[in-house]
């Protein structure tokens, strides 16, 4: 908050006055369980993308038909998951707690400080407070477990240590159940459209009317602008000449004038 106080103030008293839980992860509680991005959206949105340029009742049925598709293939999975009975977890999350099992192992025992808070030192030497506070129910000071609602190394050293099941701290929404239920909605068949309604004011049917604007000049857009969030990290270690910057050399930096001519 600081550098974006430095960077521009009328940004900071803007972010002052709103709800800190409306824009920060670290002060929902919780209930974005990390998540802070519209990637399922935009997920959605490239399945659809081939029929952005069909007429509005083409475009209507090509997102019913791929969310009938979308929650019978996933209906079918959960099912063929809960036939596996593995575990009661979704094998994502199985998946993300086996490999903090074995991150885990690494880690010195724990300290037992009272009954219901223990001290763990991780594989980085840092040292963090992990508090039970029901069997079922834990904080750490890492926050990992608060805005993931899954038990990370901390926890699940502590559960180790304690002969604990740390699956029980896990949320109830990673299992198959939860899954199945997400996934459980029905889809009936569209009837055809000379039965549908006419045009009814009083029933609150109203019709359909062309868009009050024009469009531009020009071909339409297809994609969408992309920013500084999808552009790939780069991995290089090429170091300009120019202006000592990493992951480019001389002849491809924007700053070199002669390079550019």
């Amino acid at each position: 908050m600081e550098h974006i106080k430095n960077a521009k103030q009328e940004a900071y008293d803007c972010l002052i006055q709103r709800d800190v839980s409306k824009w920060s992860l670290l002060f929902d509680n919780g209930c974005r369980y990390s998540i802070m991005t519209t990637n399922a959206s935009e997920c959605f949105n490239g399945v659809l993308k081939c029929a952005r340029g069909l007429p509005i009742q083409g475009l209507v049925m090509s997102i019913y038909y791929n969310l009938v598709s979308l929650f019978m293939r996933c209906s079918t999975e959960v099912e063929k998951w809960k036939m596996a009975a593995e575990s009661d977890l979704v094998p994502r999350i199985m998946g993300m707690l086996q490999r903090t099992e074995r991150e885990a192992r690494r880690c010195p025992e724990p300290i037992t400080i009272n009954r219901g808070e223990f001290e763990v030192v991780d594989s980085a030497c840092k040292t963090h407070k992990v508090e039970v506070l029901t069997p079922e129910k834990c904080a750490c000071t890492c926050n990992k477990q608060q805005l993931h609602h899954l038990p990370f190394v901390h926890v699940i050293s502590v559960a180790g240590h304690r002969r604990w099941n740390h699956n029980a701290f896990v949320s109830q929404y990673y299992t198959l159940n939860s899954y199945k239920v997400i996934y459980s909605g029905l889809f009936h068949v569209v009837p055809p459209n000379d039965v549908w309604p006419n045009f009814n004011e009083g029933a609150g049917i109203i019709p359909l009317l062309a868009p009050a604007f024009r469009r531009r000049a020009g071909r339409p857009r297809t994609t969408r602008f992309r920013n500084t969030m999808d552009e790939a990290q780069s991995s290089s270690n090429k170091r300009c000449g120019h202006c000592k910057r990493n992951g480019h050399n001389r002849e491809t930096c924007s700053y070199n004038l002669a390079s550019s001519r």
